[in-house]
C-alpha cells in the first residue's frame, strides 16, 4: 500500500500544480481583458476629448473677438446673431462632454464588473482547492488580496483618465503657444 501511495500523491501534486497554474492564467486573462477594455475606451475618449478641446478653444477665441468688438457689433445690431452662433458652439461642446462623461462612467462600471467577476472566479477556484485540501484558507485570502491589488491601479487610471487627457491637451496648447513666434508691438 505504501508504494501505491507515492504515485497517487505525485499525481495529486501534479493536479494541484496544474490547478494553481489555471488560477494564475485566469488572473492574467482577467487583467488582459481589463486592459483591452481600457485601451479601446481610451482611444474613443481621446478622440472626443480632442474634439471638445478644439471646439472650446474656437468658442473662447470667438467670445474674445466679440468682447473686443462689442461696440461695433452692438451698433450694427449683430449681437443676437453672434450670441446664437456662440451658443451653438457651446451646445456642440456640451454634447461631446456629455458623451465623454457617459463613456467614462460606462468604462468604469465595466471595469469594476470585470474585476468583481475575476475575484469571484478566483474565490470559486480557490474554494474548490481548499475543499480538496490542496490550498489553505490563508492562501486563498492572500491570492484574493494580491489580485485586488493587481487590478486596483488599472481601475484608478480609468477613474482619472479624463483628467489626464485634459492635462495633456493643456500641455499641448502651451507647447504650441511657446513655439509660436512672438508678437510684434
Amino acid at each position: 500500500a505504501g508504494s501505491r501511495r507515492a504515485p497517487d500523491r505525485a499525481v495529486a501534486q501534479l493536479l494541484v500544480a496544474f490547478e494553481r497554474r489555471r488560477v494564475a492564467d485566469r488572473e492574467r486573462v482577467g487583467v488582459a481583458v481589463v486592459r483591452i477594455v481600457a485601451m479601446r475606451a481610451a482611444r474613443d475618449l481621446d478622440r472626443d476629448a480632442r474634439s471638445a478641446a478644439s471646439i472650446s478653444a474656437a468658442s473662447l477665441r470667438e467670445s474674445d473677438a466679440i468682447m473686443r468688438n462689442a461696440e461695433v457689433i452692438d451698433s450694427l445690431g449683430m449681437a443676437p446673431q453672434l450670441a446664437r452662433r456662440w451658443s451653438e458652439g457651446m451646445v456642440s461642446e456640451l454634447v461631446i462632454q456629455e458623451r465623454i462623461q457617459r463613456r467614462s462612467a460606462g468604462l468604469l462600471s465595466t471595469t469594476r464588473l470585470i474585476r468583481s467577476l475575476i475575484q469571484v472566479l478566483l474565490y470559486a477556484v480557490a474554494a474548490v482547492l481548499v475543499l480538496r485540501h490542496d490550498l489553505s484558507g490563508g492562501a486563498m485570502m492572500a491570492g484574493s488580496i494580491i489580485v485586488s491589488r493587481l487590478l486596483a491601479p488599472v481601475e484608478s487610471i480609468l477613474v482619472h483618465w479624463r483628467s489626464m487627457l485634459l492635462a495633456r491637451e493643456s500641455y499641448d496648447r502651451l507647447r504650441r503657444f511657446f513655439a509660436a513666434p512672438p508678437l510684434r508691438m
